[in-house]
């Protein structure tokens, strides 16, 4: 389904909230969560709030109309990114973080973060690249060196015996995750200097609010969406 996502500040994104008649969204469960409305064609608008005070993000999803909706509240073309996201959730610029090696007595613990635009799509599909699951061990090897190649990155990792000494320290996997998770996605922003407002998907490992205590405050400013599978919902991850 065709998407289209502009990014306005806070007095049009409250114009367009208020055009589609859509309650404004104070849930602490859905901190990024503004408003959302379906019109009589059918095109679902969703707006977002970023860290920042006056940026926010309004996405348009409903094939061919899409455009046209957003184009009600942007004249210019050129300002409206629009793309077909295929079985993506999203394919918009983003940030994506996930980890391997949990529950592996032996090795270590790994997050990477990475870096996603619009135009990547296509080479994504190409190269095949889905759930890690569905594939086969030889296949990830050959394809890990062109995905590194291809795209902004950054790992971090944990071996098993700083975990077990965590854990030891009475602290649990997803205290340590959710560290690991926030130190690649903060490398990754600092060393490419990637925009506060560009969304940041995680593959959900526990609650939402658990994942921000545990990270404390060196919590990147960039909007977090937690998806559980997130890997078959948004590219980055």
């Amino acid at each position: 389904m065709e998407t289209a996502k502009i990014r306005v500040d806070r007095a049009k994104a409250l114009e367009i909230a208020e055009f589609y008649r859509a309650q404004i969204i104070d849930d602490p469960k859905r901190p990024y969560d503004l408003f959302q409305a379906v019109t009589p064609d059918n095109v679902q608008v969703k707006g977002y709030r970023t860290k920042s005070p006056d940026s926010f993000t309004i996405v348009f999803a409903g094939g061919e109309k899409a455009q046209l909706e957003a184009q009600i509240f942007v004249k210019d073309a050129n300002r409206i990114a629009v793309y077909d996201p295929g079985h993506f959730s999203d394919t918009g610029e983003q940030m994506g973080s996930d980890e391997v090696g949990v529950g592996d007595f032996f090795g270590p613990m790994v997050v990477t973060a990475s870096y996603f635009v619009p135009g990547q799509l296509k080479f994504l599909v190409e190269v095949g690249v889905r759930d890690s699951k569905k594939l086969t061990d030889a296949r990830m090897w050959e394809m890990g060196p062109v995905l590194c190649s291809h795209f902004k990155h950054c790992t971090v990792a944990v071996s098993a015996a700083k975990l077990s000494d965590y854990v030891d320290r009475g602290l649990s996997n997803h205290w340590v995750l959710a560290k690991l998770h926030d130190l690649a996605q903060r490398k990754l922003k600092e060393k490419y200097q990637i925009p506060d407002d560009v969304t940041v998907f995680v593959d959900q490992f526990e609650a939402g609010s658990l994942y921000r205590k545990h990270a404390g405050d060196s919590m990147i400013d960039n909007p977090i969406i937690f998806q559980t599978k997130g890997e078959s919902h948004y590219p980055s991850v």
